[in-house]
């Protein structure tokens, strides 16, 4: 709901969709400022939460509990933080708030899980851990009951890579849906050998109905399916062009507001049935 950095409109220079809020609640032991103690429980009042329809009605918070250590040689010890701290993550969870107490909608966890994760990274594969992350751990308070199954997904990773990027505002195809993709064919593709069974156990063609634009350059937004499929594929290695996809409803490179009336516009699937065996699948 709320980027890494506010959204700005290109056109107006206004802001329309806040920026997240990161708050240390204790820092070296003391309760931080706009913190309080009330009944044994930490109190912090965020700003005013921007819900709207569609895959903005439910908010939540990542809450992280970590330590700062140093390192003299072989020996490691807690400490107070410093300007650039490193942390040991201890904990993770999740809270969810939906608008006027309705039922709360989270991410679906039925395309990529965390177990994915492991199979290539190991189970000590540290997230974000050095620096403005501290405290985020993939466990089971950051799952889903799932089908009577508790799945542990990536999607308290969106706390951060929200569709409206990250740090670079959509520079750096910072959503999750791309980012995942984009670090994974630089760094990895000998690995993945671009076979997606390697890190999906499904698609969830439906979940791009909820979906509405991601950034895909510096306050530039693009509709969430010809994103999702070009942080993989150049458009023309998809046999269609920037212009094709267009005319296949996609809109690419545009202003927030642009993009996001015309989210929905897509007629990918129309033709195309990827699977995870098969993602070149075309409906006939």
């Amino acid at each position: 709901m709320m980027g890494y950095n506010p959204v700005i409109d290109i056109n107006t220079g206004k802001e329309v969709v806040p920026s997240k809020e990161p708050k240390n609640l204790i820092m070296n032991g003391q309760i931080q400022a706009g913190v309080t103690l009330t009944d044994n429980k930490l109190v912090f009042t965020t700003k005013v939460l921007p819900f709207a329809q569609g895959d903005a009605d439910t908010a939540f918070t990542l809450i992280g509990t970590a330590m700062c250590y140093d390192q003299i040689g072989q020996d490691v010890a807690f400490a107070n933080c410093t300007e650039e701290p490193q942390f040991v993550s201890l904990n993770s969870s999740q809270v969810f708030a939906a608008f006027a107490g309705e039922t709360v909608s989270k991410r679906h966890v039925d395309s990529v899980t965390f177990d994915t994760c492991v199979e290539c990274h190991g189970k000590d594969f540290v997230l974000h851990n050095k620096y403005g992350h501290p405290g985020f751990v993939m466990n089971d308070s950051m799952g889903q009951i799932v089908n009577d199954k508790l799945e542990v997904g990536v999607d308290s990773c969106v706390s951060c890579h929200t569709p409206y990027g990250t740090y670079a505002s959509g520079a750096n195809k910072g959503a999750l849906e791309m980012k995942l993709h984009k670090t994974h064919m630089e760094k990895a593709y000998s690995l993945v050998g671009g076979d997606c069974s390697q890190c999906h156990v499904d698609f969830n063609l439906n979940a791009f109905k909820d979906k509405g634009p991601l950034a895909t350059e510096a306050n530039l937004y693009t509709s969430p399916i010809t994103a999702t499929c070009t942080s993989c594929h150049k458009p023309e290695y998809m046999g269609h062009t920037p212009e094709q996809l267009e005319s296949f409803g996609a809109v690419i490179a545009k202003d927030f507001m642009t993009a996001k009336e015309n989210s929905q516009s897509e007629t990918c699937f129309t033709c195309h049935k990827p699977t995870i065996t098969d993602h070149r699948i075309i409906r006939m």
